[in-house]
Formats: structure tokens, C-alpha cells, sequence
């Protein structure tokens, strides 16, 4: 309810100026789905179980034999056009690329780390989407999923040693491989700054002046302040 007031409200600023974006809007639609969840959570369930372990070790293999294919010298990166659009996929350089769908992954991680069963096999699936979300380069897939497994076993009074064991051998593991084998996916340069940048130009914006902290610049103007070197 607050996330649609926000939009509400910051599509109504940008609707008095005249400067009111569609797609600007649209893009935040996702946010109804937190709806959907709270009037149907068990239809949605039922569904998660029954389609979400196959949909995301599908999406894993496929995604981990293109990475194979590509360091074989046997596709291209930009291959993956050929079968997504551009506006689904973003390339990490020449070594990876993030698919939006690959979320699913992510919770596919948690579905066969969370669920009941405690079979060899199910931690393998397991292991095989967390390696998956590492090789799209992705920090925020990665830092994510990490947070939340971590937070889960903090949390969680159904405690697992293997699950302990499994997680601690992976957050030693994980990070000191990536940083040996690829410095580039913790220290990104153009991603960094253009972080540092919205944080900036957010500051500018309240010097500028102090009411913008209410008003700002509505939802279809949020890059006016992004031309800082």
C-alpha cells in the first residue's frame, strides 16, 4: 500500500508538469503482486511446488551449458539474442550475461535448501542453482541469495548441521574464488560510480532545495541529476 502511494503520488507530480512517461510507470506494476500473494498464498504455493523445481534447475542447466559453450569457443555472447530480446538480457562483458527470468533461479535456491527433504540429490540441485546465479556475475543475485540463506538459518528453529556445514563451506569458498579469479565482479568500476553518482545527485537535489525531499521531480524525470563525472 505505501509503494502504491508513492507511485501515486510521484505520478501525479510528474502529471501536473506534463512530463508523465507511461513505461516509467508500468515498470513499477510488479509491485501488485505483493496483492496477489496475500489474497491467494496457498493456490500460489501449490503452484510454486509443483512447476518451480523443474522451471529453475531448467533455467540453471541451460544457463550453465551456454557459459560451458561460451569459454569453449563454441558460441558467441551476443548468440543469446538470437533466442531472448534485448531488453531481457544484460551482458557482463564477454563472460556472462543476467537473464530477468533468472530470479527464478534464486528462488529455486531457496525452495531445495528450504524444503524438507534432506536427500544428497537436493542439496546437489541446490549447489547447482547458487553456481548458476555466481556465473552471471551478477553482486546483487549473489549478495542477495547470501543474506537471505544466512538470515534463514539464524532464524530458523528447524536447525540442519549439514545445512550449517554446506553454507559456511560455500560463503569461505564462494567469495575467495571470485575474488582470486575475477577482482572485476566485486570491483566494478562504471557500476560503482553510477551508484555513487544517484547518491549525489540526491544530495544536490535537497541542497537545491529542501522541499524536493517532499515533491522531488515525479517518477518520469529521475535522470536529470545523472550528468555528474
Amino acid at each position: 500500500l505505501i509503494m502504491m502511494f508513492v507511485l501515486i503520488y510521484a505520478s501525479l507530480i510528474s502529471a501536473s508538469e506534463g512530463e508523465l512517461e507511461t513505461k516509467s510507470v508500468v515498470s513499477y506494476f510488479f509491485f501488485l503482486l505483493a496483492g496477489l500473494f496475500s489474497v491467494y498464498p496457498f493456490q500460489l504455493v501449490d503452484i510454486f511446488r509443483k512447476f518451480l523445481p523443474f522451471c529453475s534447475v531448467f533455467m540453471a542447466c541451460s544457463y550453465l551449458l551456454f557459459v560451458f559453450l561460451l569459454l569453449a569457443g563454441k558460441v558467441s555472447i551476443t548468440d543469446i539474442y538470437i533466442v531472448l530480446p534485448d531488453s531481457e538480457v544484460f551482458l557482463r562483458g564477454m563472460d556472462g550475461l543476467v537473464y530477468k527470468g533468472f530470479v527464478f533461479i534464486m528462488v529455486g535456491f531457496l525452495y531445495f535448501f528450504i524444503v524438507k527433504s534432506s536427500s544428497w540429490f537436493n542439496y546437489f540441485l541446490c549447489f547447482l542453482c547458487f553456481f548458476s546465479i555466481v556465473a552471471t556475475l551478477t553482486r546483487g543475485f549473489v549478495l542477495s541469495l547470501l543474506v537471505t540463506t544466512i538470515v534463514y538459518c539464524l532464524f530458523n528453529k528447524r536447525r540442519s548441521f549439514v545445512k550449517y556445514f554446506s553454507l559456511s563451506t560455500v560463503l569461505i569458498i564462494v567469495p575467495l574464488s571470485i575474488l582470486i579469479f575475477t577482482p572485476d565482479f566485486v570491483f566494478r568500476e562504471g557500476s560503482d560510480s553510477t551508484r555513487f553518482n544517484d547518491i549525489i545527485a540526491f544530495s544536490q537535489l535537497l541542497n537545491d532545495d529542501y522541499k524536493n525531499f517532499l515533491f522531488g521531480w515525479g517518477i518520469s524525470k529521475s535522470a536529470r541529476y545523472r550528468d555528474w563525472e
